[in-house]
């Protein structure tokens, strides 16, 4: 791959492939575990991920994404980062391991000391291969990811499922969640040449620290306010209303935090090469935002239309309580990967001052609806996740038109112009399954059935730009298969 433009084109087309089939497979390992476990379950391993997830922020820490935006880079920079990774992910599991009993004492529920120190193994298991990931992604080179992100996740959801049929309950998930960190991490050992050597530069460090520390205090402010909402539910209400909140919210974070990641693994370092020339910023920002737009809003409301029977024939009955959220928390879902996106074009041109103001106006407004929920009721939390998300992307946008002079107006012109057909058929097939009465399986089949021709017919017709370069690398990827063979 020799330009710019073959190493985007190659790259969307795995990060594509392997977004696809990570939906894909989570989607159906999602399914299994949620019909043979329980919403107190799920309540459990939400109540244990909280302080994993603040933590690893720290492991993270935004170095990984100075190394892919700093253009000469050596092999002392690497290790450099590396080591001091290292360092990090021991001392976050000491810390965790500490706390684990004051979690267990919060939510009066004495299981979480011990899943939250088996669980929070992952975090010295994915600090490990920081390094590896970032210089694949630097390259634009994602095939030997999707194909190592695919086997880590059907090996570890394969290993949940056997868990959780023979009765071992949340620590289904856990071991689920362990071996995929350990077969990933691996095999990013396995398929690298890059290896450490002993060396660490305090000036070096100190060079990509000065760009990740405003990426790092907004990670932090949004790990600890996004898992505000798990506190407060988990303190407030109970277990079991916690696991049908992070059910319906797995199921929309299935579609959108893929979408959005997909855009970023791509988008990023494709926009980094090219953050001297602010023409081509905007040409592929803009192609990158419809794009999204497009499989969010796909995914998301066809999802939402089939949702009344195909959660309850799916999952069983026991989860009917997370179709209202799901359906509210949808609306918000809908704009997190565009607001994420447009936020993370700050941090192209290097300002991440502007992308922390960014987080601190999404964070004020996350807490106060976080607290009125204590005093009020879920539905309003859940509310709050879906205005926190539409106000968040109007003022990121604001932002965007700062640097690129890409309007709010004119953002909004092409989500609705690539949106609005989907959007039709969406709430078309929802009044069908509202008015079937043949059982959830019959009603799901037919309104899934009816969504694909018409939404097929409908596309073709149009000519939608979307739609019909998708199906172009598509039908190019099976071509070249049916040759191989």
């Amino acid at each position: 791959m020799n330009t710019l433009k073959e190493k985007a084109i190659h790259g969307t087309k795995w990060a594509m492939i392997d977004s696809f089939l990570n939906i894909s497979v989570s989607f159906v390992i999602s399914l299994i575990l949620a019909r043979l476990l329980t919403p107190n379950d799920y309540g459990l391993i939400g109540m244990t991920n909280i302080l994993i997830v603040i933590l690893n922020v720290f492991v993270s820490s935004g170095l990984g994404s100075s190394l892919i935006r700093t253009r000469n880079i050596s092999q002392k920079d690497y290790s450099t980062i590396f080591f001091f990774n290292i360092v990090i992910c021991i001392v976050a599991y000491i810390i965790l391991f500490g706390l684990a009993p004051f979690v267990a004492q919060i939510y009066d529920q004495p299981i979480l000391k011990k899943t939250t120190r088996v669980l929070g193994l992952s975090l010295i298991i994915n600090g490990l291969s920081i390094v590896q990931s970032s210089i694949r992604t630097k390259q634009i080179n994602f095939k030997i990811q999707a194909k190592i992100t695919i086997v880590g996740t059907v090996s570890g959801g394969i290993f949940g499922i056997i868990l959780a049929y023979n009765e071992f309950g949340v620590w289904s998930i856990v071991g689920q969640t362990i071996l995929r960190s350990t077969i990933v991490t691996s095999l990013f050992w396995l398929t690298s040449e890059w290896r450490p050597i002993w060396y660490f530069s305090k000036k070096i460090f100190q060079r990509h620290f000065s760009y990740s520390i405003n990426i790092l205090k907004s990670n932090l402010a949004i790990a600890i306010i996004d898992n505000f909402y798990y506190l407060i539910i988990g303190k407030f209400y109970s277990a079991a209303t916690l696991g049908q909140y992070t059910r319906a919210e797995t199921f929309v974070n299935l579609f959108t935090k893929n979408i959005q990641m997909l855009a970023h693994t791509v988008g990023f370092p494709t926009l980094c090469s090219i953050n001297n020339d602010k023409e081509a910023v905007k040409i592929v920002f803009k192609k990158i935002m419809t794009s999204l737009s497009f499989f969010s809003c796909l995914c998301i409301f066809m999802f939402v239309a089939i949702s009344d029977n195909f959660i309850p024939f799916t999952i069983g009955e026991q989860w009917n309580t997370s179709i209202i959220y799901l359906k509210i928390l949808s609306i918000g879902a809908f704009f997190y990967p565009i607001k994420s996106q447009n936020i993370q074009l700050v941090n192209v041109f290097g300002r991440s001052d502007i992308y922390k103001k960014a987080v601190v106006f999404q964070r004020i407004l996350t807490i106060v609806f976080a607290v009125i929920g204590i005093f009020t009721n879920i539905l309003v939390l859940v509310w709050g996740y879906s205005i926190v998300n539409i106000c968040s992307y109007f003022y990121n946008s604001i932002q965007v038109k700062r640097i690129i002079k890409i309007s709010i107006r004119e953002q909004i012109y092409q989500i609705i112009k690539v949106n609005w057909i989907t959007i039709l058929i969406s709430l078309l097939i929802f009044l069908i399954g509202v008015n079937l009465n043949f059982g959830h399986g019959i009603n799901l089949l037919i309104q899934l059935l009816i969504a694909f021709f018409l939404s097929i017919t409908i596309f073709e017709k149009t000519k939608h730009e979307i739609y019909m370069y998708s199906k172009k690398i598509i039908l190019s990827e099976l071509s070249k298969i049916i040759k191989k063979q």
